[in-house]
């Protein structure tokens, strides 16, 4: 008994270690995230000053139901929302945001409900430069071709 006690601990203590570990995962993510052409996904942390390089890093480290904000600018990228969140090209910026998906099936592929998209503009994508397939919500863009 005396031998089992000390891997009992060990085993009680790791699993105290990862459930601490998950709440402040959790509130890591904010409810305001910003995205610069920029920006860094390596060294971003996805505030005004430190803004995330790609909408798909952002899109990634929101809070659920939080929005990212856009800075003008062209990001090549194809994003997928999992997650109810807004979307959308910074309403105070001269400008346009623009998600240039040239290559990829999708601008923006939806599979969440509740998503909020605007302002954004998505150009080149091979099939749908919105693609929402079951999910529920407003979606205001602009698309080229």
């Amino acid at each position: 008994m005396k031998k089992l006690f000390p891997l009992i601990s060990a085993a009680a203590l790791i699993g105290l270690s990862a459930a601490a570990a998950v709440p402040a995962m959790a509130a890591s993510q904010s409810p305001t995230v910003y995205v610069s052409t920029t920006g860094s996904d390596t060294t971003g942390t996805g505030s005004a000053t430190a803004p995330y390089a790609t909408i798909s890093e952002a899109v990634s480290q929101v809070a659920s139901g939080g929005t990212v904000i856009v800075e003008p600018g062209t990001y090549k990228e194809s994003v997928t929302i999992s997650e109810p969140l807004t979307l959308e090209a910074d309403p105070n910026a001269t400008g346009t945001a623009m998600i240039h998906a040239t290559g990829q099936k999708y601008g923006v592929d939806i599979t969440a409900s509740n998503v909020t998209v605007e302002g954004l503009t998505i150009a080149n994508a091979q099939q749908e430069g919105l693609f929402s397939a079951g999910s529920r919500g407003r979606h205001i863009l602009t698309l080229q071709n």
